[in-house]
């Protein structure tokens, strides 16, 4: 299941927040559909996670590529003799 529309404005309003000259404004809706659409096939678990280790670790305004760069990828592991 993919990001949840309450999930993914929960979260930015926490970045507008915390970043408040960043510009961005919650009532912007074409910029709040273009940032979901972005974002929208993540986990509500694994965007806030990587909202969390954005803002644990990041000075800079917020960015797609930005935040996308602290987004952690689960490995798959494959036991000896298995194929995918």
């Amino acid at each position: 299941m993919g990001l949840s529309k309450e999930v993914f404005a929960e979260q930015m309003n926490r970045l507008i927040a915390l970043y408040p000259n960043w510009g961005l404004k919650a009532d912007d809706g074409a910029a709040m559909k273009f940032w979901y659409n972005e974002f929208c096939e993540m986990s509500n678990a694994k965007f806030r996670e990587t909202i969390d280790e954005y803002v644990k670790k990041e000075i800079r305004y917020p960015t797609i590529a930005g935040i996308m760069a602290y987004k952690k990828y689960e490995r798959k592991k494959i036991e000896v003799g298995e194929r995918e």
